[in-house]
């Protein structure tokens, strides 16, 4: 008789956007590609749940309700637990001086919206395998 291996869990992706139909559409993709996704909408609540249990990605807009993006990165990258936590921004932010405060603050990627969602979804499918 052969040893079964637990399966390997579907890795996990916490989205957090305020565009419910960009979240959706997002949402509709990553689980169709076999990732387990948690949207929230609300920046306090997302750096709660990133804090307490993280995910192996973290898909984050820079304007949300409560805590902003660049917050929840900035405190991302202080504590211990999610310091190399990879960070995909997607934003509206096009300016450069954002892009490179994102990128002084860790970022894996920047995003600026609108954008190919294939080419996004192919950069966050790279993103996972390079943290793997």
């Amino acid at each position: 008789m052969g040893t079964h291996l637990p399966a390997k869990s579907a890795p996990r992706i916490a989205l957090i956007e305020d565009d419910e139909s960009l979240a959706l559409l997002l949402h509709y993709n990553l689980d169709a590609m076999g990732f387990e996704v948690e949207w929230t909408a609300h920046g306090t609540v997302a750096l709660r749940r990133l804090l307490s249990d993280p995910p192996d990605l973290v898909v984050l807009d820079w304007v949300v309700p409560g805590l902003s993006g660049i917050e929840i990165l900035r405190q991302l990258r202080q504590n211990a637990h999610t310091r190399a936590l990879p960070v995909f921004m997607l934003t509206a932010r096009t300016n450069p001086e954002d892009r490179k405060r994102a990128s002084e603050l860790g970022v894996e990627a920047f995003i600026p919206k609108p954008f190919a969602l294939g080419d996004v979804l192919s950069r966050m499918q790279q993103l996972l395998l390079s943290s793997g």
